[in-house]
């Protein structure tokens, strides 16, 4: 029930779409890579300086981590294929021997899949979430305001503001 009641917060909140969405798309790098990752930390420094939507952030990598760990097959072959496909295994190589690169486990098959993976997902799932986002808060909100329980929470005040201009 908390975790409804934060994602209510969340798309009720004064924060733009755009940060709500870039909030679960940062939610599903940290949630597909393998945690102890120099991809995970810079993931969460991203999260730290943009101003996203933190208790998104956090709800999102636990529900992609759960799917990441479903998915660490299908990372590792699509890893696999990126990495042994012979025209970029020089760029592999030349990566590799910059110093502290191979610090970045660019070269584990399950992360560069998930990262792979995550870059082609991100931007469609930005946009998608950011246009489901709008049109919650135009068409479905309403309703939720009216229900007593909610308003006790205190969940609407972005549409008080919008209603009243």
């Amino acid at each position: 029930m908390n975790y409804i009641i934060k994602i209510l917060k969340a798309l009720n909140s004064a924060q733009a779409p755009w940060q709500i969405s870039l909030a679960t798309v940062f939610g599903m790098f940290l949630g597909f890579l393998p945690f102890f990752n120099f991809f995970s930390l810079l993931t969460i420094i991203l999260v730290l300086i943009i101003n996203v939507n933190i208790s998104i952030f956090i709800l999102s990598a636990g529900v992609f981590a759960t799917l990441g760990l479903i998915l660490d097959p299908i990372f590792d072959k699509v890893g696999y294929v990126v990495l042994t496909f012979s025209p970029l295994i020089p760029l592999w190589t030349k990566i590799y021997n910059i110093p502290y690169m191979q610090w970045t486990g660019f070269n584990n098959t399950v992360v560069m899949g998930s990262l792979v993976v995550s870059s082609i997902l991100a931007f469609p799932m930005f946009f998608v979430l950011n246009r489901l986002i709008i049109k919650y808060r135009e068409k479905i909100a309403w309703i939720f305001k009216k229900i007593p329980i909610l308003k006790g929470l205190k969940l609407f005040k972005i549409f008080e503001k919008v209603q009243g201009e």
